[in-house]
């Protein structure tokens, strides 16, 4: 398991921002699948959160993305570098939790496809529309039935890597 913190800046409220990336090794799992519905038993996962301080004191934590995407033109002081920043926050959105994923790539490519119009996620709404395009179902898998794994790159995992100066 690699687990590495990083210091990122002040945001405009004067609040020491830090990330954490955690990229865990799986194996052993019996009866996961990929999003392409391929068996799988072995992958590594990608997690990234973070937390804010004041001082010694954690004001707030856990899933903070959208608070530093929202505010990094208004930092008070970047430690990192903002092309940086961007580029984990590109990654941490899309393979975040990549192990959790309720839809195959397939599914994933329609509902990526109807959110670029600027519809927001629904699971009801998001049913309906697989089941119009005829993807509620495919193959065999039901659309949001279990957990899929999307499996981390390899450049990808090399990438976050070096970009946490790992």
């Amino acid at each position: 398991m690699i687990k590495k913190e990083i210091f990122i800046g002040v945001n405009p409220y004067g609040h020491n921002v830090y990330l954490l990336l955690e990229i865990k090794k799986v194996s052993g799992k019996k009866n996961k699948f990929t999003t392409d519905l391929e068996p799988i038993s072995e992958y590594n996962t990608l997690s990234i959160c973070g937390y804010e301080k004041v001082g010694r004191k954690i004001i707030s934590g856990a899933q903070i993305l959208d608070g530093v995407k929202e505010e990094i033109d208004s930092y008070k002081r970047l430690k990192i570098d903002r092309s940086v920043l961007l580029r984990i926050i590109e990654i941490w959105e899309e393979w975040h939790l990549n192990d959790l994923r309720a839809g195959t790539t397939k599914q994933q490519a329609v509902i990526k496809e109807w959110k670029s119009e600027g519809n927001e996620f629904n699971f009801t709404k998001v049913s309906e529309l697989l089941d119009k395009k005829g993807l509620l179902y495919d193959k065999a898998y039901e659309y949001g039935s279990s957990w899929l794994v999307d499996p981390l790159p390899e450049n990808i995992e090399k990438e976050i890597k070096e970009l946490f100066d790992i």
